[in-house]
């Protein structure tokens, strides 16, 4: 039996079928788009606890109406 690395295809093989299996997409197609999730999530780290329950409270009150 041939080592898993003797073939060097094998192991692009594998990965092809894992992301067709789990409708994976190449980081390439969605690295601008996580960026600036990133970016957001930390943005809103910053600002003050007391604005962050603060537009809870607006979005909550919005919802219940």
């Amino acid at each position: 039996m041939k080592s898993y690395t003797d073939r060097g295809k094998t192991k692009l093989e594998h990965a092809w079928e894992i992301q067709r299996e789990y409708d994976l997409v190449p980081f390439a197609e969605v690295e601008d788009e996580l960026v600036a999730w990133i970016a957001d999530q930390a943005q809103a780290l910053r600002r003050p606890l007391s604005d962050q329950m603060r537009s809870m409270t607006d979005c909550a009150q919005v919802a219940f109406q």
